[in-house]
């Protein structure tokens, strides 16, 4: 498919988000202001993204521009099929769901407290099974499930210095496997 991607990554005050929501907004209604770093009135597809972090607003705008008006009416090619093998879980979701679920518990941690259950749950659950996924990471798993294994068990005795050097621990097998492997 013709065409071309643009993308847009500013870091705002929080009292400067408005403005240029409000500068977005118009922009959109063909209004482009001066001094303004988008056009997006000609673009056929728009994305924004919004992250707050204490008085800081992330912002990022991914556009997209067909170049040829026909491009975007023609039929898409199917993905190449990517089914599980039996009684496993979809990859994609399955690792989308163990890094929320990880994010989760390394922050609740790392602020003395213990993490919530459903998210200990999910995490643990998640790992062994991503770690029956064959080729992705096959020489990490072993030591990755004892490491489960062991934050499970030091979960339940609500251990949490014990915790803080597990989760530490898993942390940096995953900056290890994802460096290899991704």
């Amino acid at each position: 498919m013709a065409g071309y991607k643009t993308k847009i990554e500013r870091t705002l005050k929080r009292e400067e988000l408005a403005d240029y929501l409000r500068e977005l907004a118009a922009n959109l209604d063909g209004n482009d202001s001066p001094g303004s770093d988008f056009k997006l009135a000609s673009f056929d597809k728009v994305g924004l993204s919004l992250k707050m972090s204490g008085e800081q607003a992330y912002v990022r705008i991914k556009m997209r521009n067909y170049a040829d008006p026909v491009s975007k009416n023609e039929p898409k090619v199917a993905p190449k099929s990517k089914t599980p093998r039996d009684g496993q879980a979809p990859y994609k979701p399955l690792k989308k769901g163990l890094k929320e679920s990880f994010k989760a518990i390394f922050k609740a941690i790392h602020q003395d407290a213990l993490p919530p259950a459903d998210a200990v749950d999910s995490f643990l659950e998640g790992g062994r099974a991503i770690a029956a996924y064959p080729g992705k990471g096959d020489d990490h798993y072993p030591r990755f499930v004892e490491a489960c294994d062991d934050f499970a068990e030091a979960y339940a005795e609500k251990d949490m210095a014990r915790l803080r050097l597990l989760i530490d621990d898993l942390n940096h097998m995953k900056t290890e496997c994802h460096a290899r492997y991704k």
